[in-house]
């Protein structure tokens, strides 16, 4: 986030992380490998909202684990519990909050995945939505509140939003199922008053609206 360093996976899934300096003769310092075990494999990755540790989301959303980047020899730290995956890959990072990460986890013997804030360093949890209507992911604004939801179903996926008024989920857009393969959630304003969404309901072709 400082734009001093950048990382990056590559073909295989493994981490990397490099310094971005002025002075080298291209814009990338020395890479090294950030992760070197062979069974370390990541599906995506993302920065802390304090830009200390890299938040790595395993294929399948099977793990969700921080590494300290300032520790050439620190490995990944699990941010789940034995048993526990992800509903969604989608993260909730912010600057605001820069020590949490907000995540859909699945418990087992819990009827629904539930919108769970932890500590990075801590591990501590606190509930965020119970998630009572089943949706299968959500969409945060910059304080990390969820605004938007989205509910997959057989007769096309449904877009909620959060009416802060009335403390409750209301409709907001029924899709087809054509239609629910091109809407997309492009990104929540930071305060959470509006959104872009990529959507194609009643249209030839997709559009971004917000």
């Amino acid at each position: 986030p400082d734009g001093r360093q950048l990382a990056w996976l590559d073909g295989a899934g493994a981490v990397w992380l490099a310094p971005l300096t002025l002075e080298a003769p291209t814009p990338l310092g020395a890479p090294r490998a950030a992760l070197a075990s062979p069974d370390q494999r990541y599906a995506s990755l993302a920065w802390s909202g304090a830009g200390e540790h890299l938040v790595l989301v395993g294929a399948g959303g099977a793990s969700l684990s921080v590494m300290a980047i300032g520790d050439p020899a620190g490995q990944p730290v699990s941010l789940l519990q034995p048993g526990e995956s992800l509903a969604d890959a989608q993260l909730g990072l912010s600057a605001s909050q820069p020590d949490r990460v907000v995540a859909l986890v699945r418990t087992p013997g819990r009827a629904r995945a539930e919108l769970t804030a932890i500590d990075i360093a801590t591990g501590a949890r606190q509930m965020v939505d119970r998630n009572r209507q089943g949706f299968s992911a959500f969409y945060l604004d910059g304080l990390n509140r969820p605004r938007l939801a989205r509910q997959y179903g057989p007769a096309g996926d449904a877009l909620w939003r959060f009416d802060a008024d009335a403390r409750r989920w209301a409709p907001l857009l029924q899709m087809t199922p054509a239609d629910s393969l091109l809407t997309k959630v492009a990104a929540v304003s930071a305060d959470g008053a509006s959104a872009l969404v990529f959507e194609s309901v009643d249209r030839e072709r997709a559009m971004l609206v917000s």
